[in-house]
């Protein structure tokens, strides 16, 4: 697996096109981790006390015979986050100080979390400004030699610990505000294999779904309505008398709504050669279309669950929610233009860029390539199918000033999110609390995601006050649009829980 790192795989037809790494801003935290080793490549970790190196047990693992080791991985700026990782003790070298686990909130070596098995018992403990406190313990025996899933959580001032699933310790502390996740040991032979690690979204407001919100609506706000009323089909053509503001006429697709009741109720079953979703006020194709800036969306949280059957073999379908854009017809030049958030069936994770698409001009930035593990049910890295994935795509602008003018802003900040609690049922009930969202990648546009020819305004420069669409994308738009490609009727993707809600920028700092 990769550590944020960049894998630039281009669709077919791009004339210009640029691959970007994800390194947000230090003012927005993101840790997101999701290592295995097998590459023989640490991604992103920074050893800070002892010596580490991948070796081969079993499968490559991250090793540290060290006295006195830690090695940090993450964003120092994160606040709430969880860490797990696999955790095998070799052998002592010591008759006691013996520690083996994992840290949170780690600033240097002498402010951080631990989450360890210490001499016989674990352990949840503190290190601040140099001085260590033992806030929680209970007697554990560990044996040399076997693998333990050690797993931390700090939200707030809550610290947990959970051994191979079961929750061990809990207490609270202070002390400690924000800092990297890692792992700790001293005196052994220690193997660290499959540490994923992300922010946590801590408890809040649920929508009207029962999905939790990461912001909150500050605006307009729209619900897929397919849990209501009798089944109907979409193909080219849209009803909003019954599906309000619910789009399908610039795709290939055929869009069966369950309706109220079957099995499969409150979802889309999607299928098409390049299947296009749309939530916009009208589906007007004149320019400009008569949208109202009431109507139109800029800073937004879309979510959604999908269940996908099968791979197309488009190596740019998979899952994919496009903001910030104006798209209608594919030929409108700067109407083109947009954010797409993507997990792409071949196992990346990234964000795509579109300037224009005729000829196509789009960047890259935020890539992982096989992403996923074998315990969200994934194939040699790739998208998992036949079980639910929650997606939430979250583009705001960075409010320079303060002044909640998007005309003076010119950063857009993206973050891509995932909730997999439940599984392969048929037709699930909302998860637990709205979900356990997880940071995916994340990245900030600063404007440097252009190159190239800048579009040229055919008819209205309505859809870029700025004119070229060679900038961040600030403005507000008339779209939001789901979209993949290639599916048949054999391997659809099944759809539910589809909301888009206008958040609040991000005060700059």
């Amino acid at each position: 697996m990769r550590v944020r790192k960049v894998r630039g795989l281009l669709a077919a037809g791009v004339i210009a096109a640029a691959v970007l790494a994800a390194t947000p801003p230090a003012a927005y935290a993101a840790t997101a981790v999701n290592e295995d080793f097998e590459d023989s490549v640490a991604n992103g970790f920074s050893v800070a006390t002892g010596a580490y190196s991948i070796v081969t047990d079993g499968t490559k693992v991250y090793r540290t015979t060290s006295a006195t080791a830690r090695a940090v991985v993450g964003d120092p700026a994160s606040t709430n986050t969880e860490v797990q990782a696999s955790v095998k003790v070799a052998s002592w070298s010591a008759a006691t100080g013996l520690t083996a686990g994992i840290m949170t909130r780690y600033t240097d070596a002498n402010n951080y979390y631990l989450y360890v098995w210490e001499d016989g018992a674990l352990m949840i403990k503190k290190k601040v400004a140099g001085v260590l406190t033992t806030l929680a313990t209970t007697p554990y025996t560990l044996t040399l030699g076997t693998t333990y899933t050690f797993k931390g959580k700090v939200d707030g001032s809550a610290l947990t610990l959970w051994i191979d699933g079961v929750q061990q310790l809990s207490t609270t502390t202070t002390g400690l505000t924000s800092g990297r996740v890692g792992l700790v040991s001293f005196n052994g032979d220690v193997r660290y294999d499959n540490v994923v690690a992300n922010d946590v979204v801590s408890a809040g407001a649920v929508d009207t779904f029962g999905i939790k919100k990461l912001n909150a609506s500050v605006g307009k706000e729209w619900f897929s309505g397919w849990g209501a009323g009798l089944g109907r089909t979409y193909t080219t053509t849209s009803n909003f008398a019954v599906d309000p503001e619910l789009a399908f006429d610039n795709g290939d697709q055929t869009a069966e709504i369950y309706g109220g009741s079957g099995t499969r109720s409150g979802q889309m079953k999607l299928f098409g050669d390049y299947p296009r979703v749309y939530v916009r006020k009208n589906t007007s194709f004149s320019r400009p279309p008569g949208i109202s800036a009431a109507d139109k969306w800029n800073n937004v949280e879309i979510t959604f669950y999908a269940y996908s059957t099968g791979d197309s073999g488009v190596g740019w379908a998979g899952l994919e929610a496009v903001a910030k854009t104006n798209h209608w017809p594919d030929n409108w030049q700067c109407t083109t233009g947009g954010y797409g958030a993507r997990m792409l069936f071949d196992g990346r994770v990234d964000f795509e860029k579109e300037l224009y698409h005729t000829p196509n001009v789009n960047f890259q930035a935020g890539s992982i390539s096989n992403y996923w593990s074998a315990a969200e049910g994934s194939v040699g890295g790739k998208l998992p199918l036949n079980r639910w994935i929650g997606f939430k795509f979250v583009a705001r602008n960075i409010d320079a000033g303060n002044d909640g003018n998007y005309a003076n802003d010119t950063q857009v900040r993206l973050e891509l999110y995932k909730e997999m609690s439940i599984g392969n049922v048929t037709n699930p009930a909302p998860p637990a609390d709205g979900g356990n969202w997880q940071l995916v990648t994340s990245y900030t546009d600063t404007g440097n995601l252009s190159s190239g020819t800048p579009c040229t305004h055919t008819t209205s420069s309505d859809d870029d006050p700025y004119g070229a669409a060679s900038k961040a994308f600030t403005w507000p738009n008339y779209s939001v649009y789901l979209r993949t490609d290639g599916l048949s009727s054999s391997i659809p993707q099944y759809y539910k829980w589809f909301s888009v809600r206008e958040v609040a920028p991000i005060p700059a700092p």
